[in-house]
């Protein structure tokens, strides 16, 4: 069963860049109105368009695969409207609920397109056609909703989420959703407003009924509900695919393997055994292979490329491609890193194919790296 992640954020956004500033017209003579744009190198300026920050092919943005993904949205409403604009017309349009309304917001939802492994899209419940469709194969993966206030926001146009905590903290809210995903994974994401209400328990309450596509009177609970429109904005975002890792390695037939990519030379068979952090440390600067002394604990970046190669390739909890191609006796295990962390070394998992912090009284698997000179 899909895990559904609703986050609300309460919050009231400052005003981007202050009235003395304007918005740059490069975003709209690159995408138009009525888009959300997102970005997968840092926060799209409300003053400052910047092409580098966008990857677009047949309309979809694309982002790459892994753990240092991130992504800031921005939102361009339809040309002549603005936020408030948009909340009254809501307000008159669908005021079903509306004597009992507590609070209005701008809603940003994400819809996942996959699950476990498992593409949510079907011929029943396909992907949206139009602006205005709502996905139909699950609840949005993550929702987000924004306060904001008439006097700066509401004439705006434009607003944005960021990753950082400073004015959205979609790190927190989507960041493993989205740094999980897998090559070809996709994500569509609306913009819109809604109003929530309360309506007391025994009361009447209007709900929407979407097979019957109308509304209906029920008796209230006494819990709150909202009312939203419909998407004012779209944008879809897909995962690329990873470069293909064929004839990266090279064995060289001393025990050792060559990332020609990241001119590394890696141990052929890493020992089997757990140990200590200071015991694989130790390890590495007392090996002598292949003439070479100078071997090491790999980094986190650089064992995370070959944690990144097993996600691509191998199926499962498995080591399978990297065993096949140059290597052996790689464990579906965890294996130390180098560097240190907020409580003690990194370390990367192949069983998961996520990456952790431990403490160095841990015992894990110890596999070494030097430059190639």
């Amino acid at each position: 069963m899909k895990n559904v992640f609703f986050l609300f954020i309460f919050m009231t956004l400052m005003v981007e860049g202050g009235f003395s500033q304007t918005f740059d017209p490069g975003y709209t003579k690159r995408f138009g109105y009525g888009v959300i744009v997102a970005s997968f190198n840092g926060y799209p300026e409300f003053n400052k368009f910047d092409e580098t920050q966008f990857k677009v092919k047949d309309n979809i943005f694309m982002f790459p695969a892994g753990e240092e993904t991130t992504i800031d949205l921005r939102v361009i409403l339809p040309q002549g409207t603005t936020v408030e604009g948009l909340m009254s017309k809501l307000r008159t349009g669908k005021p079903q609920n509306i004597k009992n309304k507590t609070a209005e917001f701008m809603v940003w939802s994400v819809w996942c397109s996959h699950s476990g492994g498992k593409s949510q899209v079907t011929a029943e419940r396909p992907w949206p056609q139009k602006k205005s469709d709502i996905p139909l194969w699950a609840a949005p993966c993550v929702e987000v909703f924004q306060d904001y206030d008439v006097p700066t926001l509401g004439t705006r146009n434009t607003t944005g989420l960021k990753w950082s905590p400073d004015g959205g903290n979609l790190k927190f809210q989507m960041g493993s959703t989205l740094q999980s995903a897998l090559p070809g994974n996709k994500f569509y994401i609306t913009w819109r407003v809604a109003y929530q209400y309360s309506v007391p328990g025994g009361q009447p309450e209007q709900k929407w009924n979407s097979d019957l596509n109308k509304w209906e009177t029920k008796i209230s609970a006494g819990g709150v509900g909202y009312i939203y429109s419909d998407p004012v904005a779209v944008c879809v975002v897909e995962i690329e695919a990873y470069d293909d890792p064929a004839g990266r390695f090279a064995d060289n037939g001393n025990g050792t393997v060559t990332d020609t990519k990241a001119n590394l030379i890696w141990m052929k068979t890493p020992p089997g055994e757990i140990m200590y952090w200071d015991d694989a440390q130790s390890y590495a600067e007392k090996l002598v292979l292949a003439g070479f002394s100078d071997w090491r604990l790999p980094n986190l970046v650089e064992i995370k490329e070959m944690l990144k190669i097993s996600k691509m390739k191998d199926s499962g909890y498995e080591c399978k491609w990297l065993n096949e191609n140059g290597f052996s006796n790689i464990q579906a295990k965890s294996y130390w890193c180098g560097d240190a962390c907020d409580r003690g070394k990194n370390l990367v998992d192949f069983e998961s194919k996520t990456t952790d912090c431990k403490e160095t009284n841990y015992e894990f698997c110890c596999w070494v790296v030097r430059e190639k000179k």
